[in-house]
């Protein structure tokens, strides 16, 4: 590519300066282009497209990995410990007494449903730290917790 634009910028200053600057040049000027994959030659590289005998692959293939953990099976029976979430009572977890360490900000709701109505709610606390007790009875469909410890049936 210097080649080339040497050639050029020595081309426009012999017009512009005379024969001063064309006795210094070279009698000769050989234009060389160097192509994309890294081969040099007198005439221009043909373009990516331009089909050429396919070089060996330098990349080697990716990293074999690891298959995915494989998925637990649910539980068979419900939960006896409630970490934070949604839970259908009698399904993820039993119905009975909960017990939590509480936390800085412990939320605790129980639910006739999932639709987020007010309506829905049977009762509900908000605590600023302390031990949290709540009971989940049959009537209770769903159980929400979040910001609290881990809530134990017991």
């Amino acid at each position: 590519m210097w080649a080339v634009a040497g050639a050029v910028v020595a081309a426009s200053l012999t017009s512009v300066l005379g024969t001063e600057l064309a006795a210094e040049r070279p009698p000769t000027t050989r234009v060389v282009y160097q192509c994309a994959d890294g081969e040099t030659q007198d005439t221009p590289c043909p373009s990516p497209s331009t089909s050429r005998a396919p070089r060996p692959s330098t990349t080697e293939p990716p990293p074999a990995t690891e298959p995915p953990p494989a998925i637990e099976p649910a539980p068979s029976e419900p939960a006896t410990t409630i970490p934070p979430g949604i839970y259908a009572v009698g399904e993820d977890i039993l119905p009975g007494r909960y017990r939590s360490a509480g936390g800085s900000f412990c939320y605790w709701a129980t639910l006739r449903g999932r639709s987020g109505e007010f309506d829905e709610i049977i009762a509900n606390d908000i605590s600023e730290g302390g031990a949290q007790i709540v009971e989940i009875g049959e009537e209770v469909a769903y159980f929400e917790t979040n910001g609290c410890d881990t809530w134990v049936r017991g």
